[in-house]
């Protein structure tokens, strides 16, 4: 008898085809609602969907090129010009409840991450027992953004889009205050910075206030809200909603001079005038440190002023990047504990 890694005999392989193709659809479904702005589910319920998808799919053989591949939030808009990113800004793999092994036991996520782990250090080529420090970051949930910067002046402002293209916000972004007009410090090279758009709560709910006192229909959550008001054709009154942006990321640049670890860009970008969130950040020696950092950060998630999806664990050391690699999907540098 036939098992695949969800536990399944082969009698029951027609099963899982039909849920996988069920599964097909409501992702079709709710990715089409969430381009529209108006979603049915939380992202943590279309996250729990698509990763079933993914581990049906490994299970039965589908091949790559025969997936529904989920463009990471597809959201191009009418209107907008559309630009390649310098850099894929792909999705990142990560832990989930749903993974199971060959007897259908679910795998818990410290053993998944040690896993991944044990993967990054084949990947280096280095010994099992290696050190390979670990950069643990709160992941904000809010709209992924591209920052094109030329001689230390913001040029272009791009949505993640399919990943591979997005759409220009500069205006949005710009009228908003969310990010630097201009970062301190780069000389005459290029960089492209990665960030997360975000509405605080506390300015979420003031203008949710409004509306509500003028009659008008609230907004679901700040992250809808936010990726709403990025797609204002008319981006004036932004300045007035609140929305700021952490930046975290430099994944290309030219004639600039960087850090070389993920635990130094942070500090980087502040100096140069970025806002950052360092608060909560930890360096693990390894994925046990990691894992029990993120496993507390539950406690106070619900303290912060504004919201986190999970947390983000990134190979510190920059330089590993390129031998680490990536799919089409996700690179293989860094995983998301949800």
């Amino acid at each position: 008898m036939m098992q695949g890694e969800l536990g399944f005999s082969a009698s029951d392989a027609g099963d899982a085809l039909a849920e996988l193709d069920a599964l097909r659809a409501q992702i079709a479904h709710h990715e089409a609602l969430y381009r529209k702005g108006a979603p049915e589910i939380p992202d943590s319920v279309f996250d729990e969907l698509f990763d079933r998808y993914q581990e049906l799919a490994d299970s039965l053989g589908v091949a790559a090129d025969e997936r529904i591949d989920r463009s990471p939030g597809v959201d191009h808009t009418d209107g907008f010009e559309t630009v390649a990113h310098h850099v894929p800004m792909l999705s990142l793999e990560k832990l989930t409840p749903n993974r199971r092994d060959a007897e259908g036991v679910p795998v818990p996520y410290e053993v998944q991450l040690d896993a991944w782990f044990q993967r990054r250090l084949k990947d280096l080529e280095l010994p099992p027992g290696s050190e390979l420090p670990l950069f643990v970051e709160p992941k904000i949930d809010g709209i992924s953004v591209s920052l094109l910067y030329e001689s230390g002046r913001l040029t272009r402002a791009v949505t993640r889009g399919d990943g591979q293209k997005g759409d220009v916000i500069t205006a949005q972004v710009l009228e908003a205050r969310a990010v630097p007009a201009r970062l301190v410090g780069v000389g005459g090279g290029e960089l492209e910075v990665r960030g997360e758009l975000y509405w605080p709560r506390d300015a979420f709910d003031a203008h949710n206030a409004r509306l509500a006192a003028a009659g008008e229909k609230i907004i679901a959550n700040p992250r809808n809200g936010c990726a709403g008001m990025m797609k204002r054709k008319d981006p004036s009154g932004l300045g007035e909603v609140g929305i700021r942006a952490f930046l975290y990321q430099i994944p290309w640049s030219e004639g600039v001079s960087l850090p070389g670890r993920q635990s130094e860009i942070l500090g980087w970008l502040a100096e140069a005038g970025a806002e950052v969130y360092a608060d909560e950040v930890f360096l693990a020696p390894d994925a046990a440190a990691a894992y029990a950092y993120c496993a507390s950060y539950h406690d106070r998630r619900d303290q912060l002023p504004f919201d986190i999806d999970g947390m983000v664990i990134k190979v510190d050391e920059l330089s590993h990047y390129p031998a680490l690699g990536s799919t089409g999907h996700h690179p293989h540098w860094g995983i998301a504990y949800k």
